[in-house]
């Protein structure tokens, strides 16, 4: 019974469109809005009050309470109560609670997914791409209500990503794909056919992230190489950095090295710019690899360079 009045209430609170519920902790700011069994919470991370980032997120009423994945709503103790961050929420009047810090947190959460999304074209073009869409659209006023704030810095991201990242391969006038293998210089694809460096970019930009899984191997050289030096100088055993800094060298530059030896082929694509490199992208086991994570492509690579002459006759 108390569960049934629950969702009356809520959707009493819905149509009369002035209660959104509030809840803080030291680390985060949650606000949730209910529309008949769907919640719409927003979750605003200030570990750093000068950096927030806002996330938005849908919870579905099932099983007595409000959920997707690990997020849940309850109805505690006449409480509603966010899980799993225990932070008990209250109603509010309106939404301009925190409005600045959550205005702010929506344009910096909309940026760093973005930025990550998109971390595979390297800082230069990251900043060229934010330029072109500065260009293209007019700033948002910081007075507009939080929703309408919202809906503005989606609209936002959907024309970064639907026009500005797409179109992006028009500033590259050549694009040359080699192979990864020791002592090769085959090239697959050396081009300045714009229909080809658009197809190639459009194959790329076609990803999904993945992050990779950290690996204990990771750490494997450092006690070889602290007990190695130990044994060659047993003043090693007292001084720890020789062996920091030898281990950072050795694991930072022997997977390149030891990619070139790998029998998975891996593609090198460059992309130019007024005969100058702009890019270059690694591809192997049909992803873009960068640094610790990695980018799996929608589309075999490898099937895709194939089919090149196909694919451009058809357009």
């Amino acid at each position: 019974m108390k569960n049934i009045l629950f969702i009356v209430f809520i959707l009493a609170a819905n149509f009369l469109h002035a209660t959104i519920y509030y809840g803080r902790n030291a680390k985060e700011l949650v606000f949730v809005t209910f529309k008949d069994s769907i919640a719409a919470i927003e979750v605003c991370r200030i570990n750093n009050i000068k950096q927030p980032r806002t996330y938005i997120d849908t919870l579905y009423y099932q099983n007595q309470s409000f959920r997707n994945g690990i997020a849940r709503l309850v109805w505690q103790q006449d409480k509603l109560l966010f899980l799993p961050d225990n932070i008990l929420l209250s109603s509010v009047a309106s939404d301009t609670a925190y409005a600045n810090i959550r205005k702010e947190g929506y344009l910096k959460g909309f940026a760093s997914l973005l930025a990550l999304k998109y971390a595979w074209v390297g800082q230069d073009n990251w900043h060229q791409m934010n330029e072109n869409l500065d260009k293209t659209t007019v700033p948002i006023p910081t007075s507009a209500l939080n929703k309408l704030y919202y809906r503005n810095i989606q609209r936002k991201a959907r024309l970064f990503e639907n026009e500005i990242v797409p179109h992006y391969a028009t500033t590259f006038d050549r694009v040359v794909i080699t192979d990864n293998t020791l002592f090769s210089n085959y090239r697959y694809v050396d081009s300045s056919e714009s229909r080809v460096i658009q197809f190639i970019w459009n194959q790329l930009c076609d990803n999904q992230l993945v992050f990779k899984k950290f690996s204990l191997w990771y750490l494997v050289p450092f006690p070889v190489i602290y007990v190695g030096l130990g044994l060659i100088n047993p003043v090693f055993f007292f001084v720890v950095p020789p062996a920091v800094t030898t281990w950072i060298a050795i694991t930072h530059w022997m997977p390149p090295i030891v990619s070139h030896l790998d029998i998975h082929k891996a593609y090198i694509i460059h992309f130019y710019h007024q005969d100058k490199m702009a890019l270059k992208v690694k591809v192997k086991d049909n992803a873009i690899y960068y640094q610790n994570h990695y980018y799996a492509l929608s589309h075999d690579f490898s099937s895709s360079l194939g089919s090149i002459d196909v694919a451009i006759m058809g357009h």
